[in-house]
């Protein structure tokens, strides 16, 4: 299927966003990655992430914890092929598996 004249394909390496460089875009995104990977917390063979740094408590949360963090490392993993990125997204789902396990939903249920 041929999009359509004017309509951006993304691309493997190559930016959709108008007047950015690819390089310089997956250099920005590659130097984001390696911070989240720098702020995991290693923990009962997986690893965690809170929504603020002064917390020592996981998020599992979609929006600013941990689910999301995973969901962004296994586009990374698409996009780069570098298979650190795919571990570290297993490795936060185990941590997932044990924040959401230790959470108490019964307040939820009332």
């Amino acid at each position: 299927m041929v999009p359509p004249p004017g309509v951006a394909v993304p691309r493997r390496g190559r930016s959709t966003l108008a007047g950015v460089q690819p390089p310089a875009s997956e250099e920005l995104a590659l130097a984001a990655l390696e911070w989240v990977e720098a702020s995991a917390v290693s923990a009962a063979g997986g690893v965690w992430w809170s929504s603020r740094p002064s917390s020592d408590e996981p998020d599992p949360g979609l929006y600013h914890g941990g689910a999301g963090i995973v969901l962004a490392l296994l586009e990374a993993h698409a996009h780069f092929g570098d298979p650190r990125w795919a571990d570290l997204a297993l490795r936060g789902t185990r941590g997932l598996a044990a924040a959401i396990v230790a959470i108490d939903c019964a307040r939820y249920l009332t």
